[in-house]
């Protein structure tokens, strides 16, 4: 949405202006511990106040992988679908893009672990992000947009 002062745009941050992604974003820092025991392995939902740029998320557990994922394991589709990334003990996944919030779970319900998480905010308002959806994020299906494509008649 512009705003007009004196013949002059004004652009707000959002996903129409360039300066929301140009420049470095500001640091956000959390963590959790992850109670495999617990409903939904002791998911941690990270809720983000601005659009992510990108994230880094560490696994703190020595001895159980953690999953990254963009919907709750409580769809069953998130890890039966394989719509997650599992990140081994003592190691980290960084990743890129637009998103508003995300999960982190221990794999095996049995363990117990901790995690931390880097996020490279946007200056884009949480709420101008939908939430994600869809193959690849929480629906059932192969998630191969390729396959998909060519199924659908492309070369």
């Amino acid at each position: 949405m512009a705003n007009y002062v004196n013949r002059t745009i004004l652009n707000s941050p959002g996903f129409n202006n360039v300066q929301s992604y140009v420049k470095p974003g500001r640091p956000y820092i959390t963590g959790s511990s992850l109670l495999g025991g617990h409903p939904n392995n002791g998911e941690f939902h990270v809720k983000l106040y601005r659009v992510a740029k990108s994230s880094t998320v560490i696994n703190k557990s020595t001895t159980g992988s953690i999953c990254v994922h963009f919907d709750s394991r409580g769809n069953t589709d998130v890890i039966n679908s394989y719509h997650s990334i599992t990140v081994g003990a003592d190691d980290s996944f960084s990743f890129d893009g637009l998103y508003k919030e995300f999960f982190i779970s221990m794999e095996d319900s049995t363990l117990t672990g901790s995690c931390q998480v880097y996020v490279e905010l946007s200056n884009v308002r949480h709420e101008d992000m939908e939430i994600l959806s869809g193959s690849g994020i929480n629906s059932a299906g192969d998630g191969n947009l390729l396959t998909n494509w060519t199924r659908a008649g492309g070369r």
